[in-house]
Order: C-alpha cells, then structure tokens, then sequence
C-alpha cells in the first residue's frame, strides 16, 4: 500500500534508505550505473552535493524533459539524498539552454539548502570534474573520486529514480531514453523497459529495422560518448541513455588512418592532455608508457576523437591503455 508506504518513508534511518535504494536496483543513470547504495556511503567526509542536470551531450533531452516533468520529484529526491549523506548543501547545475526547467525548479523550490547554478553550454560541461571544478573550484586528483575533495556526484535521473524507490517503493525497471537521428520517423524521449531489444525501438521509431542496420551506425549513449552498437538485439540496459542514429557517411566510419601530428586532439581536450601520444604509445606497443601522460586523467568525453584528421579510434585506444595501467 503505496499510502502507507509514503507516512513512514521520511522517518526511515539513512542505513534503510540505503537498503531501499539497493534492493530497488537504484543505479547511476547518466551512463555509468555505479550502484547509488554505494555511492551514497562514502569512506571520506563529504559537505557538497551536486546534482548534474546540464545533459551536455548532444542530441540526448532526457534528464531535461525529467526536470520539467517530475519538478517536484527530483527537490524532493535532492532532499532525501541530503539526508542520507548528513550534509546542508545540494547545487543542482543546469545549462543555460535549459532555462526553462532552471525556472520551474527555482519557482517550486522552498528548502534554502539546495542551490541552483545555471552554467554556460559547452561540451563536456556536464562531466564530474569538470563540474566540481566549475562549481567549487576543487581539482579531483588524478585516478581520484570526487569524494576525494568532499563532494558526491549525481545525476538528476538517478535522483528521480531514488525518490520512486524510496517514496513510491518503485524499483528500477523503466527508464526515459532519447531516440533521434537520420530517418527517424518518430523521434522524441520514450519511458521504456529496462532490457526492451534495442531493435523493437528501432522498429517503432524508424519503421524498420533492416536498412538501419546495414547503412547507418546506431550508438547506445549520446552522439561523442556512446558506444557503437553491433547487435540490434541489444537489450536497453539501466545505463542507457538513448538511441542515436547516423549515417556511415556522417561519421566517417572505419576510416582510421595513421596520426599526421597536427595536434588539434591537444587544442580541445578540455584536461588538458596529449591525446596523439596515447595513440603514439599503442602504435609503439607501449601502452604503459601513457601512465606517465596522465591517461587516467581522460574523461573519455570523445572531443579528441571528434575533431582528429585521420579519423583514429582515440577513446576506445585510451580506453584499452587505461586498462594496462
């Protein structure tokens, strides 16, 4: 009984809400999916939340329909999770070309420990350090954790997604997804079940499943950081963000050709690293040699891949070293 539920929810211990959010399968849902239970019982002191609504990457509208919508859900989520951490401080972050969910969320909201921050859009804003960095001028150290300087990271669909688990005893099981792209017949953000066939979506939004499949790249995640998807059977899992759709042509698809050094991956990597040495390294076959160019500082946000020349598999090349380190 969801009326019962809702009377004792508020004056459950941290340690229960936890347990809720664990048994509901409450993960990150920005893409990552860290397990929030564990998120939300950090080893070291924390003082901040910040809760990113700023969706950064292109094409994907989830989280902003979410923080129009569910106004009232997602302040009241913020104050559950404060409560579970101890602390007087949330920052929700918006970006600017989401002036309107940044309004309704200010209109509506009475609790003087949760703050809002509209911040200008750019790609990777939305991305933990550079957030934290942005907001509280503290610098995560490198194969650090936000909780290393005080402060927890969520996303704003994750906090929606607490405030059914632990209000509602709603676990997990849904997700809102954006679909977009060439041909898409019916574009817009869809509220679907976690492990739907990638293709059944695909089928609905685009009205066939065959010449999508042989044309075009389909990416799981957004436009820079998704993932290429081989397998239109593909469930949608709790980390999906959307389904974008593109051309082979648009993309420049398997088109990788050897680094001719002009060092524009350098200009926009926004950590300020090297990624034509990464890619160096592997050619060389001394991937371990990356650790000392700080590979683990990459937040794969995808901009070197985006803008090199020689079309060079750059993210998924760090990805591989990082793991080596």
């Amino acid at each position: 009984d969801n009326s019962n539920w809702n009377k004792t929810a508020e004056d459950l211990s941290a340690e229960k809400k936890l347990d809720i959010i664990k048994d509901n399968g409450i993960v990150g849902m920005g893409g990552a999916a860290f397990p929030t239970h564990v998120k939300f019982k950090p080893p070291k002191p924390i003082d901040t939340l910040i809760l990113n609504g700023c969706e950064c990457e292109p094409y994907l509208t989830g989280d902003y329909r979410i923080m129009l919508e569910n106004t009232k859900e997602i302040l009241h989520g913020t104050r559950i999770l404060l409560n579970i951490l101890n602390i007087q401080k949330a920052i929700i972050a918006i970006e600017d070309n989401k002036k309107d969910a940044y309004e309704k969320l200010v209109a509506e909201n009475s609790d003087n420990k949760i703050e809002f921050v509209l911040i200008k859009t750019k790609y990777p804003q939305g991305a933990e350090r550079m957030l934290i960095k942005k907001l509280l001028n503290r610098e995560v150290p490198i194969g650090g954790l936000p909780l290393d300087v005080g402060v927890v990271v969520s996303n704003v669909s994750t906090v929606f997604a607490v405030y059914n688990a632990i209000i509602n005893g709603t676990p997990l099981i849904e997700r809102i997804i954006t679909v977009s792209g060439k041909n898409c017949k019916k574009p817009g953000n869809y509220r679907v079940k976690i492990g739907t066939p990638i293709k059944n979506i695909i089928e609905h939004c685009f009205g066939t499943s065959e010449s999508i499949n042989k044309g075009y790249v389909i990416k799981m995640g957004g436009q820079m950081m998704g993932i290429n998807l081989q397998n239109i059977e593909a469930p949608v899992i709790k980390g999906t963000t959307g389904i974008i759709v593109f051309e082979k042509t648009e993309i420049e698809f398997d088109k990788d050709r050897k680094c001719i050094k002009c060092g524009r991956c350098a200009e926009v990597c926004p950590m300020e690293l090297y990624p034509m040495q990464y890619v160096l390294n592997f050619q060389l076959n001394t991937p371990q040699e990356a650790k000392k160019h700080d590979v683990k500082s990459c937040i794969e946000c995808g901009c070197c891949e985006y803008i090199c020349s020689s079309k060079i598999p750059i993210v998924s090349i760090v990805k591989q070293e990082k793991e080596l380190c």
